[in-house]
């Protein structure tokens, strides 16, 4: 694999640094959960977000590549910025699964956090456990009640830079503007809203996945698309199928990096530098597909890009690919992380079989043929 594979495949494979090999994953309470997360807010303050950071002993170790350790955990620089910036939201950054010693190295190098506050320890644990998240880098905006307005999980510097406007809207008590602002969430049993447009409707069932080109999975599944897709639908009259497909280019990430790196004058976290410098190019359906591009009535194939209505990182909060989610009629019958019907790992240099996630779609949507 070149760099910019590398990179893609760290990015989208490993999703959140936090909790790999950890026996489920854990993405946050619902949106709406009310909360006990004993963090006291003066009489002024809105609201409280909390910033999990990827764990520092994770950054120090370098397990994500040669980024300095600081670089890497410089999700908790833009908490510190919204607790400057933003006087009505207190600030917590928490790092659960670090030593204290650790994250005070890192927070030395950054130059500290104040006016955020930093949890470690006992008490990081404790507000990891509350907001039922092991996977990280993460963020929830809380209100005075205790009820979760909104959260961000995943990699992706433009959806954290985004962010920003949630926790000054937050901030000024404006929960209107939070709440048109918020993605939602879907997760089993949860509606997809009827102004996604990408969905093609009317269909008993329909599956979902999310590719992106210069993944190397992505890739494999793709040719497997080719062939099986039109397979699958002529078997299954009540399926749609959706592709959706990242269309991002390097220079978007340039941007979003230029921003940061103005911002803070330091290096823009993990993996964002490394796919702005790479500056791919050419057409991401071409990447993945060929010239063979599947073709069925009841198959659509979507671009989309960071942060535009058919963002599937807004939707799962993790920026994963490939993933593969089954609607029944608007609802979620399986999502990507809760209970996904693709493999949460690969072995690099062997070629995947997706025989199972096949047969799998098929016994969920019908009667398996003989």
């Amino acid at each position: 694999m070149n760099r910019w594979h590398r990179v893609a495949f760290l990015l989208l494979v490993l999703g959140g640094a936090w909790g790999q090999g950890s026996p489920e994953a854990r993405y946050g309470v619902p949106l709406g959960t009310r909360v006990e997360l004993g963090v006291p807010l003066s009489s002024s303050q809105q609201a409280l977000v909390v910033v999990f950071p990827v764990p520092a002993r994770f950054c120090l170790a370098r397990r994500l590549g040669h980024e300095p350790p600081e670089t890497c955990f410089g999700h908790a620089l833009l908490a510190r910025a919204w607790a400057r910036d933003y006087p009505g939201v207190s600030v917590v950054v928490a790092d659960p699964r670090s030593s204290e010693a650790d994250v005070r190295t890192l927070v030395r190098r950054l130059g500290g956090l104040s006016p955020a506050r930093l949890a470690v320890g006992s008490r990081a644990r404790e507000l990891a456990g509350e907001l039922a998240v092991n996977r990280s880098p993460f963020a929830f905006l809380v209100d005075r009640a205790g009820k979760v307005r909104d959260k961000l999980g995943g990699f992706g510097l433009r959806r954290w830079l985004a962010f920003e406007a949630q926790v000054a809207a937050a901030s000024e008590g404006a929960w209107d503007r939070v709440a048109a602002a918020s993605a939602g969430e879907l997760v089993p049993g949860a509606s997809v809203p009827r102004w996604l447009p990408a969905m093609i409707r009317g269909q008993r069932y329909t599956l979902v996945v999310n590719l992106f080109p210069g993944c190397w999975p992505c890739d494999e599944l793709a040719r497997d698309l080719i062939r099986e897709a039109p397979r699958l639908l002529d078997e299954r009259p009540a399926l749609a199928l959706n592709v959706m497909v990242l269309d991002e280019s390097g220079e978007a990430a340039c941007r979003a990096v230029r921003i940061w790196n103005r911002r803070f004058g330091r290096q823009a976290p993990i993996a964002e530098g490394p796919v702005c410098g790479s500056r791919s190019g050419g057409d991401p359906l071409a990447k993945l597909f060929g010239k063979a591009l599947p073709r069925h009535p009841r198959l659509r194939i979507v671009r989309y890009r960071m942060m535009d209505e058919n963002d599937l990182g807004r939707w799962w909060w993790v920026f994963t690919a490939p993933a593969a989610a089954l609607l029944e009629g608007d609802r979620v019958l399986h999502d990507p992380y809760r209970n996904p019907l693709l493999p949460r790992r690969w072995r690099v240099g062997t070629r995947p079989d997706f025989s199972a996630f096949w047969h799998k779609v098929r016994e969920l949507t019908g009667p398996v043929p003989r």
